[in-house]
């Protein structure tokens, strides 16, 4: 494990988690991906498909990871439209 993580990483490994973690994390699961694909090949080759399916997600987790929620704002509404949609049933 320590030679497929200095094969990969220049034997450091570094994840970013602070406030721009989202730029990088494409990059960050590919050293990830880089390290853990040979060691899970060497104990079950039938996982190592899995990680073949991680690596062809990167683009979708990069592009989810970019979207925000906004706030839940309720909508200004004037006192005699809200009466109105009570008097509605609404």
């Amino acid at each position: 494990m320590t030679a497929q993580v200095a094969a990969n990483s220049n034997g450091s490994i570094t994840v970013e988690t602070g406030k721009g973690w989202a730029k990088s994390l494409g990059t960050d699961l590919e050293t990830l991906l880089a390290i853990a694909t040979p060691i899970v090949k060497a104990y079950s080759a039938s996982a190592a498909t899995y990680m073949q399916t991680v690596q062809a997600m990167i683009p979708l987790v990069e592009a989810l990871a970019g979207v925000t929620a906004a706030p839940y704002a309720a909508p200004i509404q004037s006192p005699e439209l809200i009466r109105a949609r009570i008097y509605q049933g609404v």
